[in-house]
């Protein structure tokens, strides 16, 4: 049985509000706890969400191709998923040198959720506006694979951010 707050106020679906777990103060929800999933904009299929979370991974760095550094520091990811829909963001810092080149810079290993779908996004770094590139994601693999227009100049902070869909 579904229960349907609708513009005018009343609420259809239910005829007796304590048996269906609902409570309900000056018609106002706050916080509510919702099992299962929710319809938004609509009852259809497309308008059901029964997934959201935002949370934290480890990136790590599974290759440098043309750049000199070895170690890195500040990595960090962070991530928001809804429905099939994910969102990353990973930022890194080359300690010893550079990363990447241009044309190819490397790929990044680690995201929280496999794609099922190819993805896409961008990269920059802290200061070099002339440094930038795309980020692509591949069926099956849980790693991000960047594309650089340019080296990253040494010891400078990159970040990463890619969309793609899961299963």
């Amino acid at each position: 049985m579904a229960l349907v707050l609708n513009g005018s106020g009343s609420i259809t679906g239910v005829t007796d509000l304590a048996t269906a777990g609902v409570a309900l103060e000056d018609a106002a929800l706050t916080d509510p706890v919702v099992t299962g999933g929710i319809y938004l904009g609509g009852t259809g299929a497309a308008n059901y969400l029964d997934d959201y979370e935002e949370g934290t991974w480890t990136p790590t760095v599974d290759s440098n191709l043309g750049g000199s550094a070895t170690t890195y520091g500040q990595i960090s990811g962070k991530y928001t998923k809804i429905g099939n829909l994910v969102i990353c963001k990973a930022t890194f810092r080359p300690a010893n040198g550079s990363y990447g080149k241009a044309g190819y810079g490397g790929r990044l290993g680690g995201m929280p959720f496999t794609p099922s779908a190819t993805g896409s996004g961008s990269l920059i770094n802290e200061s070099n506006i002339t440094f930038g590139g795309n980020v692509a994601v591949s069926t099956s693999y849980t790693r991000m694979y960047l594309y650089m227009t340019a080296q990253s100049p040494n010891d400078q902070q990159i970040v990463c951010v890619v969309s793609y869909f899961t299963s």
